[in-house]
C-alpha cells in the first residue's frame, strides 16, 4: 500500500468516528467480555493508558467500585487512567459518560499522527488498543503504532492489543463493500485489507479494516521488543469476533523493518 492510499483510508477512517460515532458508541453500551477480561488483569495502583478510547467505559470500569478494589490491600491504590482519541466528539462524550471522577483524564490525541507517543515514553504499567490497531492502514503504521505502544509503557509494562475479525461472521462478510465505493481497487490495498459498510437511521458511511492474523500481529511485536503472555478470542455471538493479545514488553526492541 503506497502512502496516498493510507492516508486516504486514515482520512476515511477518522470521518467515520468524527461524523458517527455517537450513533456508533449508542449501539454498544457494554463493554465487550474481552476486554473485561484484559480490564479485571489490571491491579489497584496501576497506571493505564487507553489509545482509542472511545467513550470511555474501560476507564469508568476500572475505576468503579468494584469488588477487586474493595480488597484490604487495595486500599488507597486507585487506578490512574487516560484516554486517548482522534475524534474530539467522542472525548466529549467520554467525559460527559464519566463526569469529574478521581483518576480519570481525556485528551483528544491522533495516534496516527508523528511523536504523539513521546510525552508518554516509559509512563504507564498497562497501555490498551481495543479495536484499534485493525483500523491502521499499512504494515508499515501498524508496526510503528505497536513500536510506539511500547514505548509508553514502563519496563515489564503491559500492551493489550484486540483486533477485530469480521471474516468469522456471515451477518460481517455481507457488509463488505466494492473497493470502487471510496474510489479505490483491490490493487491499491493489501491482502487483508476490507472496506466495511455500516447503516443505521437512513445514513451509509464505510470503514477500513485490516484483518490482523496472529502471525503478523507476532512479528510486530517481537521487532517492538514486546513477548506473548496470552492470547485468546473473544466477543460476538459465537465468541470468536475477535483476538486479543497480551504483550509484556522486554525492552529488546529490533529497530529493523518486520516488513522488509
Amino acid at each position: 500500500m503506497n502512502a496516498d492510499t493510507a492516508r486516504h483510508l486514515a482520512l476515511l477512517n477518522a470521518a467515520f468516528y468524527e461524523q458517527h460515532g455517537l450513533a456508533f458508541a449508542e449501539t454498544r453500551p457494554r463493554l465487550n467480555l474481552g476486554v473485561r477480561k484484559v480490564l479485571a488483569r489490571i491491579v489497584p495502583g496501576a497506571r493505564v493508558l487507553d489509545v482509542g478510547c472511545g467513550d470511555g467505559k474501560p476507564g469508568r470500569w476500572l475505576t468503579s467500585d468494584r469488588p477487586a478494589a474493595r480488597r484490604p490491600e487495595a486500599a488507597g491504590r486507585s487506578i490512574d487512567y487516560l484516554g486517548l482519541d482522534a475524534s474530539a466528539s467522542m472525548i466529549t462524550r467520554a467525559r460527559a459518560l464519566t463526569g469529574e471522577r478521581e483518576g480519570v483524564a481525556f485528551a483528544q490525541v491522533d495516534v496516527l499522527a508523528e511523536d504523539w507517543a513521546a510525552p508518554y515514553t516509559d509512563s504507564f504499567g498497562w497501555v490498551l488498543a481495543f479495536a484499534v490497531l485493525h483500523h491502521v492502514p499499512g504494515a508499515i503504521g501498524r508496526a510503528r503504532l505497536v513500536r510506539e505502544l511500547a514505548a509508553c509503557c514502563q519496563p515489564d509494562g503491559r500492551v493489550a492489543i484486540s483486533c477485530w475479525r469480521p471474516s468469522r461472521s456471515p451477518r460481517l462478510l455481507g457488509r463488505v463493500a466494492a473497493w470502487s465505493e471510496i474510489g479505490l481497487t483491490a490493487d491499491d490495498v493489501d491482502p487483508g485489507d476490507l472496506l466495511m459498510a455500516w447503516e443505521r437511521a437512513g445514513q451509509r458511511a464505510w470503514r477500513y479494516v485490516h484483518e490482523v492474523e496472529p502471525l503478523e500481529l507476532d512479528d510486530i511485536a517481537t521487532h517492538a521488543g514486546l513477548s506473548l503472555v496470552e492470547r485468546f478470542v473473544a466477543d460476538g455471538h459465537a465468541g470468536d469476533l475477535a483476538d486479543y493479545a497480551i504483550l509484556e514488553r522486554t525492552g529488546l526492541t529490533d529497530n529493523t523493518d518486520p516488513n522488509g
